[in-house]
């Protein structure tokens, strides 16, 4: 009895505020506890949503990785010999000029006939080996030309996919090819009287040849 006695009058002399605050006490920790849980999931999920991103690139990394060593660790031991140095240039106005040389009306054949040598002749590609470098991944080589070459616009376009490893027009890059980078190009335009526009072109490259791995 005295304890009920007690607990009316607290009760009766406790304010509305206070009565409200002590009945909702209970709801309104449970409320907190469960925001608090909330949040503490959510950022768990942040956590391993970007764990899992991370685990992605990584394995995207390591895929692509593997796709380029295996893609350059096998490349043709003379690809710069065999295909680039070997590429013909200006075929179009070699063409023109020998064509032309035949008409009765030319009266300048000396100077195409010293064209035609040049070009036939002296403009090849050529390049030279320097400063060759060795590791445990790969193997490079400063290749400097010895001199620059005419090319026009088509045979630029060829040049670049194979050096660049990617199609250009309808010229296609070659599968055995080393990483070839571009380090040092000069290029002046000029024109030729007799057929088109044509590029001064001198171009060195660092070329790497990855060991298997």
């Amino acid at each position: 009895m005295f304890l009920e006695s007690l607990g009316k009058i607290f009760f009766l002399k406790m304010r509305p505020v206070f009565f409200f605050i002590l009945v909702s006490s209970p709801l309104l920790i449970t409320g907190i506890f469960i925001l608090q849980k909330r949040f503490e999931i959510a950022s768990f999920e942040n956590l391993y949503e970007s764990t899992l991103i991370k685990a992605y690139k990584s394995l995207d990394f390591r895929s692509r990785k593997e796709q380029f060593l295996t893609r350059y660790s096998s490349p043709e031991p003379y690809f710069l010999n065999q295909t680039i140095e070997t590429l013909p240039l200006l075929q179009n106005e070699i063409k023109f000029l020998k064509e032309h040389r035949k008409h009765p009306a030319v009266t300048d054949k000396d100077q195409i006939e010293n064209r035609l040598a040049y070009l036939t002749g002296k403009n090849k590609i050529s390049f030279v080996e320097e400063s060759i470098r060795s590791n445990s991944l790969y193997k490079e080589t400063d290749e400097i030309m010895k001199r620059a070459v005419e090319m026009n616009e088509e045979d630029v376009k060829k040049v670049l996919a194979l050096i660049e490893n990617v199609q250009i027009g309808p010229y296609e890059p070659s599968s055995k090819s080393p990483q070839l980078i571009i380090s040092n190009l000069t290029l002046k335009r000029k024109k030729n009287a007799s057929i088109q526009h044509t590029f001064d072109i001198k171009l060195d490259l660092l070329k790497r040849e990855f060991n298997k791995q």
